[in-house]
Protein backbone atom coordinates (compact mmCIF):
# COMPACT_ATOMS: atom_id res chain seq x y z
CA UNK A 1 0.00 0.00 0.00
CA UNK A 2 1.59 3.30 -0.77
CA UNK A 3 1.68 6.18 1.84
CA UNK A 4 -0.95 8.35 0.34
CA UNK A 5 -3.21 5.45 0.90
CA UNK A 6 -2.18 4.77 4.30
CA UNK A 7 -2.99 8.55 4.98
CA UNK A 8 -6.57 8.94 4.22
CA UNK A 9 -7.70 9.08 7.50
CA UNK A 10 -5.09 11.63 8.19
CA UNK A 11 -5.92 13.56 5.37
CA UNK A 12 -9.48 13.00 5.65
CA UNK A 13 -9.38 15.35 9.62
CA UNK A 14 -7.12 17.65 7.99
CA UNK A 15 -9.34 18.57 5.00
CA UNK A 16 -11.93 18.43 6.81
CA UNK A 17 -11.06 21.24 9.41
CA UNK A 18 -9.78 23.69 6.56
CA UNK A 19 -13.76 22.86 5.04
CA UNK A 20 -14.78 24.04 8.64
CA UNK A 21 -12.71 27.15 8.04
CA UNK A 22 -14.28 27.87 4.80
CA UNK A 23 -17.67 25.68 4.78
CA UNK A 24 -18.49 27.25 1.26
CA UNK A 25 -15.66 26.14 -0.76
CA UNK A 26 -16.63 23.74 -3.20
CA UNK A 27 -13.13 22.22 -3.94
CA UNK A 28 -12.72 21.24 0.11
CA UNK A 29 -16.02 19.80 0.07
CA UNK A 30 -15.35 17.64 -3.20
CA UNK A 31 -11.75 16.68 -1.54
CA UNK A 32 -13.50 15.56 1.16
CA UNK A 33 -16.51 13.50 -0.12
CA UNK A 34 -13.47 11.91 -2.42
CA UNK A 35 -11.74 11.00 0.95
CA UNK A 36 -15.00 9.77 3.00
CA UNK A 37 -16.15 7.87 -1.01
CA UNK A 38 -12.15 6.15 -0.59
CA UNK A 39 -13.16 5.05 3.45
CA UNK A 40 -16.59 3.76 2.00
CA UNK A 41 -19.08 6.73 4.37
CA UNK A 42 -21.37 6.86 1.18
CA UNK A 43 -23.80 8.46 3.51
CA UNK A 44 -21.22 11.05 5.11
CA UNK A 45 -20.18 11.81 1.56
CA UNK A 46 -23.36 12.32 0.03
CA UNK A 47 -24.48 14.86 3.18
CA UNK A 48 -21.70 16.69 2.67
CA UNK A 49 -22.21 17.33 -1.39
CA UNK A 50 -26.05 18.06 -0.57
CA UNK A 51 -24.72 20.56 1.84
CA UNK A 52 -22.08 21.90 -0.26
CA UNK A 53 -24.54 21.95 -3.14
CA UNK A 54 -26.94 24.08 -1.12
CA UNK A 55 -24.11 26.82 -0.67
CA UNK A 56 -22.91 26.54 -4.72
CA UNK A 57 -26.36 25.17 -6.72
CA UNK A 58 -25.15 23.09 -9.78
CA UNK A 59 -21.49 23.42 -9.36
CA UNK A 60 -19.81 20.66 -11.56
CA UNK A 61 -17.33 19.02 -9.64
CA UNK A 62 -19.99 18.89 -6.71
CA UNK A 63 -22.36 17.27 -8.56
CA UNK A 64 -19.75 14.98 -10.61
CA UNK A 65 -18.42 13.96 -6.93
CA UNK A 66 -22.15 13.22 -6.23
CA UNK A 67 -22.66 11.06 -9.13
CA UNK A 68 -19.45 8.84 -8.34
CA UNK A 69 -20.67 8.82 -4.70
CA UNK A 70 -24.47 7.28 -6.10
CA UNK A 71 -22.21 4.61 -8.49
CA UNK A 72 -20.27 3.31 -5.68
CA UNK A 73 -23.15 3.37 -3.58
CA UNK A 74 -24.52 1.08 -6.45
CA UNK A 75 -27.21 3.43 -7.54
CA UNK A 76 -26.52 4.02 -11.10
CA UNK A 77 -30.06 5.65 -11.95
CA UNK A 78 -29.23 8.57 -9.63
CA UNK A 79 -25.83 8.78 -11.14
CA UNK A 80 -27.34 9.05 -14.75
CA UNK A 81 -29.90 11.72 -13.73
CA UNK A 82 -26.99 14.03 -12.70
CA UNK A 83 -24.41 13.17 -15.31
CA UNK A 84 -27.52 13.89 -17.92
CA UNK A 85 -27.77 16.85 -15.96
CA UNK A 86 -24.48 18.08 -16.46
CA UNK A 87 -24.16 17.48 -20.02
CA UNK A 88 -27.71 19.34 -20.61
CA UNK A 89 -26.16 22.48 -18.54
CA UNK A 90 -23.21 22.32 -21.00
CA UNK A 91 -21.01 21.08 -19.55
CA UNK A 92 -20.12 17.96 -21.67
CA UNK A 93 -16.43 16.75 -20.61
CA UNK A 94 -14.79 13.20 -21.47
CA UNK A 95 -14.60 12.68 -17.91
CA UNK A 96 -18.68 13.48 -17.11
CA UNK A 97 -19.50 11.10 -20.93
CA UNK A 98 -17.04 8.14 -19.27
CA UNK A 99 -18.72 8.84 -16.06
CA UNK A 100 -22.23 8.26 -17.62
CA UNK A 101 -21.20 5.12 -19.42
CA UNK A 102 -20.56 3.77 -16.66
CA UNK A 103 -23.22 4.75 -15.03
CA UNK A 104 -25.50 3.23 -17.77
CA UNK A 105 -23.54 -0.37 -17.93
CA UNK A 106 -23.88 -0.19 -14.34
CA UNK A 107 -28.09 0.06 -15.03
CA UNK A 108 -27.25 -2.65 -17.51
CA UNK A 109 -28.55 -0.01 -20.27
CA UNK A 110 -25.08 -0.86 -22.73
CA UNK A 111 -26.63 0.50 -25.96
CA UNK A 112 -26.80 3.91 -24.54
CA UNK A 113 -23.46 4.01 -23.25
CA UNK A 114 -22.11 2.94 -26.04
CA UNK A 115 -23.40 6.07 -27.36
CA UNK A 116 -22.72 8.16 -24.93
CA UNK A 117 -18.79 7.10 -25.00
CA UNK A 118 -19.08 8.13 -29.25
CA UNK A 119 -17.82 11.55 -29.21
CA UNK A 120 -15.70 10.96 -27.13
CA UNK A 121 -13.92 8.47 -28.84
CA UNK A 122 -14.30 10.28 -32.13
CA UNK A 123 -13.09 13.34 -30.53
CA UNK A 124 -9.35 13.91 -32.70
CA UNK A 125 -8.14 15.66 -30.09
CA UNK A 126 -8.39 12.77 -27.68
CA UNK A 127 -5.34 11.29 -28.07
CA UNK A 128 -5.61 7.27 -28.69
Amino acid sequence: MNAQAEDIPARLQRYSAFLAQDPGNPSLASEVANLRLRLGEFDEARTLLQHALARNPGHPALLGTLASVAMAANQPDEAIGILQGLLAAGHDHPVARYNLAYALALARRFAEAHETLLPVVDDPQIPE
